[in-house]
C-alpha cells in the first residue's frame, strides 16, 4: 500500500493487483525484469526521463512503475506510467468497493510511430472495457524507448513505453470515477500488441 494525503498535494493509492484478462492476447505477455531506473531530472517524459514533478511512485510489477502527482487548486491528477513493454498500457480507477474491473474507469494508451495515443474507456464487466462517451482521459506526454542492462557476460535491452495523462480529480461523467482523499483503488495491465 502507498499512502499520502490529497490534501497535502498527494494522493493516496491502494495497488490492487488484478488481472485484466480481456486484454491478455493469446500468447502470454511475460514480465520483463531489470528495469533499469531513471534519474529523475526536470526534463520531460518526452525525453525519456522522468520529470521531478513526480516523487510518489508505486512499482505496480517488476515492469510496471506508476508515478503520480496531483494538481488540487487545478482539481486535476496525473498519472505517468513507465511500462516494459513497446505495446499497450492500461491504468483504471477501479470500482470503489470491490476494487474490481466491472465498473472502472480506464485508459488504454500505446505509442505507434513516435505518436502516443490515449482512449477513455469504462468496463460494465470483466471484459473489453468500451470507449467512453466522454473523453476526460487527456495525453500531456508519450515515449518509447529502450532500456539496455548488462551483466559481466552479456548485454541486452528492452523496450519501454513512458505514457502521461491527466484528468479532473472529480467528474460529472457518469462513466467517470471520482478521486477523493484516503484510498483509491487502481487496476492496470499491459501487452505486447
Amino acid at each position: 500500500y502507498v499512502h499520502a494525503d490529497v490534501t497535502d498535494n498527494k494522493i493516496s493509492i491502494m495497488i490492487v493487483i488484478f488481472a485484466l484478462l480481456f486484454f491478455l492476447s493469446s500468447s502470454s505477455s511475460s514480465l520483463v525484469h531489470g528495469l533499469q531506473q531513471q534519474q529523475q531530472t526536470a526534463a520531460t517524459s518526452a525525453s525519456g526521463e522522468i520529470p521531478s514533478e513526480y516523487t510518489q511512485y508505486a512499482d505496480l510489477s517488476p515492469a510496471y512503475r506508476l508515478y503520480w502527482r496531483t494538481d488540487t487548486e487545478h482539481d486535476r491528477i496525473y498519472f505517468l506510467m513507465k511500462v516494459n513493454t513497446s505495446g499497450w498500457i492500461g491504468f483504471g480507477i477501479a470500482e470503489e468497493s470491490s476494487g474490481s474491473m466491472a465498473g472502472s474507469d480506464i485508459v488504454t494508451a500505446y505509442v505507434l510511430e513516435g505518436q502516443g495515443h490515449v482512449q477513455d474507456r469504462w468496463s460494465y464487466t470483466t471484459a473489453l472495457p468500451d470507449i467512453d462517451d466522454c473523453q476526460n482521459w487527456k495525453l500531456e506526454s508519450s515515449y518509447e524507448g529502450e532500456a539496455s542492462s548488462s551483466s559481466s557476460s552479456s548485454s541486452s535491452s528492452s523496450p519501454y513505453t513512458l505514457i502521461e495523462v491527466s484528468r479532473t480529480l472529480s467528474s460529472t461523467d457518469p462513466q467517470d470515477r471520482a478521486i477523493l482523499p484516503g484510498s483509491t483503488r487502481i487496476i492496470w495491465a499491459f501487452g505486447k500488441d
